[in-house]
């Protein structure tokens, strides 16, 4: 099936900005796509090119892209056309971020966002290898060059390109299913913070939503030191679903507690870690082995722990923590 089939090409361009200058190129021949695949040493995605024949290059209208973990506003999107400053093979192209920058060679840059060049999207080649499908992704300059997938291909990406508006009303929130609440959720998280994220779920009774949007909301809560609303929260999780990740919230929140000097200071303090140890037990071997590094930083900056502290009755805990606090 032809790419983008029965997509709306007319409204997804926004031609009003000065900038478009930059990145909308002139209608790319059959033998220009070619001479760039030559010159880049890539084959460019059937759903780029069909994107460059209805514009080369420019700005879209909808520029929020939103993961699980990450919400990124786009600026523009690359053509090919080498006369524009922002296109693969341009002035501000594929080699420029490559050598000025140190990004690795991993495809072709396609995009730019906000971040005036502290992260940029690529198309990556690395699995696939030149002549397959890339998948689309954001490398963080910032972050050593960290990678952050967001779509398979092409054709998905431009597809979940969405408006910078959030939800504020909670029936329409919802309405989403629940992989759709969580991306909205990141994207108020991102855009508007935690305690806008917060005023939207207490809307409603926290019973009605899914796992998954309770422990966001457990999250955010530990986040601006309302501890017991994230102990009641995670409290509403079934104990069957209570994986690393809730052992690490319950953990952070007593942590949090423990800072207040009463008299159950040292009870908190200790069901604290009782937690982060059983968080680093469910967490090692699993998908969620970040948990374990997250647990080290509890130790360490809020209860402000030494190895010592964990060796009688925390095996897991003292371990790593001891690695970690030579390391450090």
């Amino acid at each position: 099936m032809k790419p983008f089939e029965n997509f709306d090409w007319k409204s997804f361009w926004d031609n009003s900005d000065g900038y478009t200058d930059d990145y909308t190129g002139k209608a790319p021949t059959d033998q220009e796509i070619l001479d760039i695949e030559k010159e880049t040493g890539y084959k460019l995605p059937e759903s780029y090119i069909e994107l460059i024949k209805h514009q080369n290059g420019g700005i879209p209208v909808n520029n929020v892209v939103t993961t699980d973990n990450i919400c990124i506003n786009l600026v523009g999107i690359y053509g090919i056309d080498k006369d524009k400053k922002d296109s693969i093979c341009g002035d501000s192209g594929t080699d420029f971020w490559l050598k000025e920058w140190g990004y690795p060679a991993i495809g072709l840059t396609v995009a730019d966002t906000i971040s005036g060049g502290h992260d940029m999207v690529f198309l990556d080649y690395s699995e696939c290898g030149p002549e397959g499908e890339p998948m689309v992704v954001l490398v963080d300059q910032e972050d050593d060059y960290s990678q952050e997938i967001l779509a398979d291909n092409f054709e998905e990406f431009i597809c979940k390109l969405e408006s910078d508006r959030v939800i504020t009303d909670i029936e329409e929130f919802k309405q989403l299913d629940s992989e759709k609440q969580v991306l909205a959720l990141n994207k108020i998280l991102i855009m508007k913070g935690t305690r806008d994220m917060i005023e939207l779920l207490e809307q409603a009774e926290a019973s009605s939503y899914s796992e998954e949007v309770l422990g966001m909301l457990a999250s955010a809560y530990n986040s601006v030191d309302q501890e017991d609303l994230a102990l009641q929260t995670l409290d509403l999780v079934s104990e069957a679903n209570r994986d690393a990740l809730w052992y690490y919230r319950y953990g952070y929140a007593y942590a949090g507690k423990s800072k207040t000097a009463d008299n159950a200071h040292h009870e908190k303090k200790k069901a604290a870690v009782k937690n982060l140890e059983k968080a680093i037990e469910l967490a090692e071997g699993s998908s969620e082995e970040d948990v374990i590094d997250y647990c080290m930083k509890i130790f360490d900056k809020i209860l402000e722990l030494k190895p010592a502290d964990l060796r009688s009755g925390y095996r897991l805990a003292y371990t790593y923590y001891n690695h970690y606090y030579r390391e450090d």
